[in-house]
């Protein structure tokens, strides 16, 4: 697993990120403490870098095609991050989302989305919107992902998108549990060893 979302620029020998594939318990698990590893060193960090790490750390661990994060802005979806983990038959110019910004309206048509925009989370099949049938030309038919408020009151959402390699439907308690870390207040990094409590004498 890689330690940053900036991983997945380094692209090696074959022309894609290398991807582990681990959606069995374990490795739901590992992945999400690696989640909580990493947001442990962004305290400093804004909304939207902590949610690019982990959604980049769950399509990573995951072996997903894609990911991406979205802000709300009035009535936009503003893209802030998006990444390919598994390239498509188009090959890996290939953009999870093609546009930088969305209409809102074209989400919350969808009951799930307006449900994860508000805390919720979904996995499946590709959500009922507008954009469906242009994902599923691209071989996109299947998504899990989360959002929620952060601390400003801004609205995130984040996804996981895939072509039915992988089954979403076991990471949707990975990414639920990974996004709505990465939108609560951060706290100073974990110490290495657990204190002693109580008094000694």
């Amino acid at each position: 697993m890689v330690d940053s979302a900036r991983e997945l620029e380094r692209t090696p020998q074959s022309g894609a990120p290398r991807s582990v594939r681990r959606t069995d318990p374990d490795g739901l698990a590992q992945t999400l403490e690696g989640c909580l590893g990493r947001l442990d060193s962004l305290s400093a960090a804004g909304t939207a870098e902590r949610l690019v790490e982990v959604a980049a750390l769950c399509a990573l661990s995951s072996g997903v095609r894609g990911w991406w994060v979205g802000r709300v802005d009035g009535d936009q979806v503003r893209v802030v991050g998006q990444g390919d983990v598994r390239p498509g038959p188009e090959g890996p110019a290939h953009r999870v989302v093609p546009l930088a910004t969305l209409p809102l309206r074209s989400l919350t048509v969808d009951p799930d989305l307006a449900a994860a925009l508000e805390g919720g989370s979904f996995a499946g099949p590709f959500p009922d919107t507008p954009w469906r049938a242009a994902y599923a030309a691209l071989g996109i038919r299947c998504a899990a992902g989360a959002g929620g408020y952060d601390d400003d009151a801004h609205q995130w959402l984040v996804a996981l998108v895939d072509d039915g390699t992988v089954d979403v439907r076991p990471l949707r308690l990975l990414v639920t549990a990974a996004v709505h870390a990465a939108l609560g207040v951060p706290l100073p990094r974990r110490a290495a060893h657990q204190p002693t409590y109580g008094t000694e004498g």
